[in-house]
């Protein structure tokens, strides 16, 4: 028990929070560079492989489809399971399939290679977002997280002058190289130096948590909050809440809002 203590101190100490900070700065800035690195090396891979202009957006709408899609799935997987470990599989997976996109032949191929990123840059927002929420309290969050996205910037500046500058040098092939393998050393970094921190541990929730609520519901809570009235407004349409004292100047206001029916 006092192990434990003292090793979820460690987790809330300005030391391993710096450490921790910068690794996931690390890997937005990745996230971010090997997403970058197609627009950079787009009119080489079209002649290289000789793409139509429709056959090249066809794979960056490939990467954009899933990227999309995939937020929620990994969002309910962060509920249950390491966030850790989905952290570190989801940035091996996008840097080694970015890798992928240098041996790609065809258009299949390299629609497959990005979509594997799409897939695995999906995942990284919703684990990170938990994590930071674990190890710093709320009024600090929002710190935390704007450094944690300074990789996007920086990222997507790195990727681009490095994809530039390998692919002048070497071909287009090499700067998939250069940006997919040091992803994955990344991921393997992130799995050995980081840990998983308890559920709720800044706030100190109760180690026993509450079970994650299904996905539907999720959609129901959220649909009707969606359809409650709005705040100071009552619950039955064309009544309004009882006040002492006169009505005040927004009165009139109030009673045409409160009249509405919900829709």
């Amino acid at each position: 028990m006092n192990f434990e203590l003292s090793e979820e101190q460690r987790l809330l100490g300005p030391g391993y929070r710096a450490i921790f900070l910068f690794s996931l700065f690390l890997v937005c800035a990745f996230n971010f560079a090997d997403r970058a690195v197609f627009a950079v090396l787009a009119q080489s891979i079209r002649v290289d492989l000789k793409l139509t202009d429709f056959e090249l957006s066809f794979i960056q709408v490939g990467f954009g489809v899933l990227y999309a899609f995939m937020g929620v799935p990994f969002g309910r997987l962060a509920e249950h399971f390491s966030r850790l470990k989905i952290l570190a599989i989801v940035t091996a997976v996008w840097s080694a399939t970015t890798a992928l996109c240098g041996v790609a032949q065809n258009l299949v191929q390299l629609v497959a290679a990005r979509s594997g990123v799409g897939i695995g840059e999906a995942g990284f927002q919703p684990t990170a977002s938990s994590l930071v929420a674990d190890h710093f309290p709320a009024k600090r969050r929002a710190t935390a997280m704007s450094f944690v996205m300074l990789g996007t910037p920086v990222g997507t500046f790195l990727g681009s002058l490095v994809a530039g500058w390998v692919a002048a040098e070497y071909g287009w092939r090499y700067a998939f190289y250069a940006l997919g393998i040091p992803g994955v050393i990344v991921a393997l970094l992130v799995y050995v130096v980081l840990k998983e921190p308890r559920r709720g541990l800044v706030d100190n929730e109760p180690r026993t948590a509450a079970p994650v609520p299904n996905f539907g519901a999720f959609v129901k809570t959220v649909v009707h909050r969606r359809a409650a009235p709005p705040p100071g407004c009552c619950s039955s349409p064309g009544r309004l809440p009882r006040a002492p004292g006169p009505p005040g100047p927004g009165h009139s206001q109030e009673a045409r809002r409160c009249s509405r029916p919900s829709r």
